[in-house]
């Protein structure tokens, strides 16, 4: 017979829960706000919707010398 290990809840496993969602939480939000960012410096940089659109729809664009063009190949982070 298999004994099922559980493992009972305190008040350190729940404030470990707790840093560990709010932790995520913080990276949402932080995506968020550089995701808009990107769009809104697009805007004033280039002027055009053309451009925005493509940078929402693939998420290779690529910014060089102030100018910005649709990378050919990945890059990597």
């Amino acid at each position: 017979m298999v004994k099922k290990m559980e493992v009972m809840p305190t008040k350190t496993t729940f404030r470990n829960y707790l840093f560990f969602w709010s932790g995520q939480l913080f990276s949402l939000l932080s995506s968020m706000v550089v995701d808009f960012i990107i769009i809104w410096w697009i805007q004033i940089r280039t002027g055009s919707v053309i451009l925005l659109s493509l940078e929402r729809k693939e998420k290779k664009v690529r910014i060089k010398n102030g100018r910005i063009s649709k990378s050919s190949k990945p890059e990597n982070f």
